[in-house]
């Protein structure tokens, strides 16, 4: 049964492995960038995991397991997604680069007003093993965690969540039919965002899901 916790640093190799062979190199996130997303927003990232509901505890899919740094789970990590507050939709392309990490405050000076008002969860990162692709799975891990942050109790700076965020390479095609499929729509465009090696660059494509 696929199920579905927040992560710890002990599933860091297991990121690592999923993301050098979900991703070309150019375009992959570090180990220490995830681990600062990880301790910025602990309750966003998640780990999707295969439990043998004959030889594991039953655990609910929305029960963070952080205090287990020798989860036994680890050997059975599907996939993973990290996720983060955005206030407001970006105009600008650097606020989504590589590496980037999440905002710990609202500031004051370089936002409107108004964005208070306007925040999203922004998933910046979503990968499944490929060997364990197939059969749905990916579609499986996306509605889990669109399930739980749903369910989520967010308590950001007084600000209402107004719905998702996500970018995606125009070339992945699957990826964008499951998005198009939960209900997501385009909404921006950012010019030669992803780097796909060999001075061959591809347009991200900026998708909104309404609460």
């Amino acid at each position: 049964m696929l199920k579905i916790r927040t992560a710890c640093e002990s599933d860091l190799p297991q990121i690592m492995l999923i993301e050098k062979s979900s991703f070309a190199p150019q375009i992959q996130e570090s180990q220490n960038v995830f681990l600062e997303r990880m301790k910025l927003c602990p309750k966003m990232f998640l780990i999707f995991y295969e439990a043998d509901e004959d030889g594991q505890p039953e655990i609910s899919p929305f029960e963070s397991n952080r205090n287990n740094e020798n989860n036994e789970n680890n050997g059975n990590v599907t996939g993973y997604l990290c996720a983060e507050i955005l206030y407001g939709i970006p105009q600008n392309q650097n606020e989504l680069k590589l590496g980037h990490l999440p905002q710990k405050q609202l500031p004051d000076d370089s936002l409107e007003i108004s964005r208070k008002n306007e925040c999203y969860v922004y998933i910046s990162s979503f990968a499944v093993f490929p060997s364990k692709r197939g059969g749905g799975t990916g579609k499986k891990c996306w509605n889990l965690a669109m399930e739980y942050f749903k369910n989520m109790n967010f308590e950001q700076n007084n600000a209402i969540i107004k719905g998702f965020l996500l970018l995606v390479n125009e070339l992945w095609t699957k990826a964008l039919t499951i998005y198009e499929k939960s209900g997501f729509e385009k909404i921006k465009t950012f010019k030669n965002f992803f780097d796909n090696g060999e001075n061959s660059f591809s347009d991200g494509i900026l998708m909104k899901l309404d609460l």
